[in-house]
């Protein structure tokens, strides 16, 4: 397991290969303890980035929803997002739509429902996710919780779909 408190080296050592892996068009998990701070580095990452689209495509998305455009969407959907929020219907776009050209940070990734789904759709946008090192993220008393079967199914829902930044 990764250690606690990663030190600012081993975080800009991951910032660094994150920003690689999604300039080069992978999607990205970060992955370390709770003390490693993945949103606060996600969305570090984030801002960053050059957009994907130019600012008219961007701009054609959130006419739809009657908003103006951010220079770079940046957008965060909880994991208990539904499909239709997360994927859009016929009538709204969902986040993934409005991160069209920009960031779509999944944050806690391994417990989205629809991850393959989402990444699967995730066209024009980057995709960074994170994760801990486990669902308990060591409980409060330093001991982990997880069954070996959670820590199964916890690994299990990302295996494969990212290419995985350890901050350590």
């Amino acid at each position: 397991m990764t250690p606690p408190n990663p030190t600012p080296q081993a975080r800009a050592r991951a910032e660094a290969q994150a920003l690689f892996l999604l300039e080069e068009g992978y999607p990205v998990l970060l992955r370390g303890p709770q003390e490693a701070g993945l949103q606060r580095l996600a969305l570090r990452i984030a801002r960053q980035l050059p957009p994907v689209l130019s600012r008219a495509e961007i701009e054609k998305t959130w006419r739809r929803v009657g908003m103006p455009a951010p220079e770079l969407p940046i957008r965060r959907p909880h994991y208990t997002v539904s499909r239709g929020g997360m994927l859009g219907t016929s009538r709204l776009p969902g986040e993934l739509d409005l991160a069209r050209g920009g960031v779509l940070i999944l944050a806690d990734a391994p417990e989205f429902s629809n991850l393959e789904e989402i990444l699967e759709r995730a066209s024009d946008v980057y995709v960074l996710g994170t994760a801990y090192d486990c669902p308990c993220d060591y409980a409060p008393d330093g001991e982990c919780a997880c069954t070996p079967e959670e820590l199964r199914a916890y690994e299990e829902a990302v295996e494969g779909l990212f290419e995985v930044v350890e901050v350590e």
